[in-house]
């Protein structure tokens, strides 16, 4: 019996961009919900309908100008492209099986935002109508994988152009993707949520980076205020309580990524987002990286030397998955969170004479005197320059740090009795790489 095939053409209309992946219509019989977020995705689906929107299949989504032209046997073949045996279609598809699905939640699509390595950024709201919750998420499109039978049909057929990635760009993607993916979920990440493949890009739906840095918040911070809770004069707009909260946060985030074998590569505030009052996602590996909804092509960059481990500056290479080497950028990340936003090893001036003192293990992050010892302790015992007394995970500094969260005022006293409180210095051209056209 010869197959009917049906395709439907996936349109964003101006008013709702509204995007029903994978979804299951409900029985028509089905009694109505009549809570507010049923009546909105109600109201989502009745205007997309007004618009002529085509209904999203299940499975992969054919477009309009291919079925125009093509027989049922060629469509049959667009559907079910040929099969790749190279080692980086299988880690693809095997990225793929164990990647979250996005059914059975809806994602609507919102503005575009950015442009990534591999494709549009777009803000988006993750919509489960089964909890009753909605999450707002960051949507990476990422351009044509493989070689989908769909675009070769296009080009031999119509001459057509088609946006692919190119095989360089694809090896990249899927070491992204693979970073992406291992990671998992955890509170203080930024995570994966959910994937979706089709014919013409593969949607990457992850946690959403729209907010603040931890950086801008320390270095914000800087302003002395009389606070009525201790009836004293503050240097920071966050309280000592906040300060303990977010380095755990950056603590148990750290500790994750290494537990799945993921070596940041530049574990720094400027990479840790702040969400509501003090929850830390650490961002800046694989798709989970804010900067691109923001960097332009000769803007300057952050540059990761003074957060690198010291073996990094010497002969002795840390092997990818080393966790002693990530511990190493988390004590600077304490120490920045400390220092309300300094710039580590700023008493050097240079990159030539921080790289020198590194290599001879003679660089120290600057003291803090309003720190306790218990505190300074904690960063020396991360930042000690044999590799191998440094701790491999960070269950002993989450238990050090979470003693020192008791009494968070006896630990770091953000009070002052005159304003002559010398902050930390930031020395902003130390910590970037400054784009030449």
């Amino acid at each position: 019996m010869k197959k009917t095939l049906k395709f439907s053409t996936f349109i964003l209309t101006p008013i709702t961009k509204a995007i029903r992946f994978g979804i299951k219509d409900k029985a028509a019989d089905d009694p109505p919900d009549e809570n507010i977020l049923d009546a909105t995705i109600k109201e989502l689906q009745g205007i997309a309908e007004d618009a002529n929107v085509g209904e999203v299949q299940h499975g992969i989504e054919v477009p309009e100008i291919a079925k125009q032209h093509a027989t049922d046997e060629e469509m049959q073949q667009l559907i079910e492209p040929e099969s790749d045996d190279s080692q980086e279609m299988q880690d693809f598809k095997e990225l793929m099986r164990i990647s979250p699905r996005l059914w059975p939640c809806r994602l609507r699509i919102d503005a575009m935002s950015g442009n990534g390595h591999f494709g549009n950024i777009n803000r988006g709201l993750l919509i489960d109508a089964d909890k009753g919750t909605t999450h707002d998420v960051t949507v990476f499109s990422v351009k044509s994988i493989f070689n989908l039978n769909i675009h070769k049909y296009l080009i031999e057929s119509k001459n057509l152009e088609t946006d692919e990635l190119t095989p360089k760009e694809m090896h990249l993607m899927v070491k992204t993707f693979s970073e992406t993916v291992k990671a998992g979920l955890h509170p203080n990440i930024v995570s994966l949520l959910a994937v979706q493949q089709q014919p013409d890009r593969l949607l990457v739906v992850v946690d959403s980076l729209f907010y603040p840095d931890l950086l801008s918040l320390l270095r914000d911070s800087r302003v002395t205020r009389f606070d009525a809770r201790l009836q004293k004069k503050t240097v920071s707009m966050i309280s000592s309580d906040r300060l303990i909260s977010m380095m755990l946060g950056c603590v148990y985030g750290c500790g994750h990524l290494i537990r799945h074998g993921i070596t940041h590569p530049m574990l720094a505030s400027c990479n840790v987002l702040v969400v509501g009052r003090a929850l830390i996602k650490i961002s800046g590996f694989g798709f989970a990286d804010h900067r691109l909804l923001h960097q332009r092509q000769f803007e300057s960059r952050p540059r990761k030397q003074r957060w690198l481990a010291p073996e990094y500056f010497t002969r002795e290479f840390a092997p990818p998955t080393c966790g002693q080497s990530n511990i190493w950028s988390l004590g600077v990340l304490l120490w920045e969170i400390a220092s309300f936003g300094g710039t580590p090893f700023a008493q050097f001036t240079s990159q030539e004479a921080f790289h020198e003192r590194i290599r001879e293990k003679q660089a120290f992050l600057p003291d803090l005197p309003y720190c306790s010892s218990e505190l300074k302790s904690v960063i020396e015992l991360c930042c000690t320059y044999d590799r191998e007394s440094r701790p491999d995970m960070t269950d002993i500094i989450a238990r050090k740090l979470e003693q020192i969260s008791i009494d968070p005022e006896g630990h770091i006293n953000v009070t002052i009795e005159v304003d002559n409180f010398a902050y930390p210095p930031v020395i902003a051209q130390l910590e970037q790489i400054v784009a030449r056209l």
